[in-house]
């Protein structure tokens, strides 16, 4: 209860990332848009719909061989406190999809819904053991694909400090604090010119997690990257463990 009151009273703040020194009269930012509302002295802005990141998650599992995975987050609010002219504060609120994804093997849903990974390994001829337990196949499942992922989504509270380093280049670091919405698993086969598609929603992802960002701007575009550490894995215990970070572009609108 202590976190959720937190996160309500973080969220009330209402605001992503790196919006930027605040726009003056004399000097407009390069990068600041949206803005719905800035004091005339430059000290609080707030923006809507200011920016978007486009990002890749590198997974590293043991449970499953990755096979891609990616990250798309829209911001909806931002405060931007700006001290003094070359120095911000930034909080946020972004609303963030992820997938992973993997190959040879789906995310699979137990009765406690808690994300499990199955191979389905592809049977190999001339394996008497497995000839022996394994009925007959037609030719084509033999050369059978598998793709499963699992997505989720996620409102996440960004809190970042931003430092100005000429009128043009910036850089911003911080945290992200993440409330897991929910998720969702889809599975394909592929067989010779068929593929069947099956999707299972509402996995279970633990409610609140978060990860450390950082980023290197230019104008209307930066670089960034997020870590997600070991205590923050978005599965519960039991389920299938991994490690990831993403990088990629954040564009602002």
């Amino acid at each position: 209860m202590k976190k959720l009151t937190a996160f309500f009273v973080t969220s009330l703040l209402a605001l992503p990332i790196f919006a930027q020194q605040p726009q003056k009269q004399e000097t407009p930012s390069p990068i600041l848009r949206s803005t719905v509302f800035s004091a005339q002295d430059g000290l609080l802005s707030i923006n809507l719909m200011d920016h978007v990141f486009f990002g890749y998650n590198i997974v590293d599992a043991d449970a499953f061989t990755p096979n891609g995975g990616g990250e798309l987050s829209l911001n909806t609010l931002a405060l931007n406190v700006s001290p003094a002219p070359s120095f911000g504060l930034q909080v946020g609120m972004d609303c963030k999809w992820q997938f992973f994804s993997t190959k040879d093997s789906r995310f699979f849903l137990d009765k406690d819904k808690i994300p499990q990974v199955i191979h389905y390994p592809i049977p190999t001829p001339g394996n008497s053991a497995q000839e022996q337990t394994t009925p007959a196949l037609p030719e084509e499942s033999m050369t059978s694909k598998y793709r499963g992922s699992l997505h989720t989504f996620t409102l996440a509270i960004p809190v970042l400090a931003t430092v100005h380093l000429n009128d043009n280049f910036w850089l911003s670091a911080g945290a992200e604090a993440n409330l897991n919405m929910t998720s969702w698993t889809n599975f394909e086969e592929e067989s010779g010119d068929v593929t069947e598609t099956t999707s299972v929603a509402d996995g279970q992802v633990r409610p609140f997690t978060f990860n450390f960002m950082g980023m290197i701007g230019f104008r209307d575009t930066a670089l960034f990257f997020k870590y997600y550490p070991k205590t923050s894995r978005i599965v519960p215990d039991g389920g299938v463990e991994f490690d990831y970070c993403t990088v990629g572009v954040t564009l602002f609108l």
